[in-house]
């Protein structure tokens, strides 16, 4: 996430990065609000330590009654 005015000033941002340039990560910008104990409609990303108990993701109220689904990748 980066935290900025505008798109346009994050793919400036990213365009300086050497593996962008060389073409090894197609991205992806998209708009992220944080809301606290409420959705956010246009989805998110969130990046957690390896090491991140996956059982406290999964034991959080929103996902145990249905107001979000959490898709775990380790990447």
């Amino acid at each position: 996430m980066l935290a900025t005015g505008s798109k346009e000033e994050a793919q400036q941002w990213v365009a300086t990065d050497p593996a962008v340039q060389a073409g090894r990560f197609v991205l992806e910008f998209q708009p992220y609000t944080p809301r606290i104990r409420s959705i956010c409609k246009e989805g998110a990303l969130l990046v957690l330590p390896v090491d991140f108990p996956e059982a406290k993701i999964q034991n959080d109220p929103t996902l145990k009654d249905d107001l979000f689904v959490a898709t775990l990748k380790k990447l």
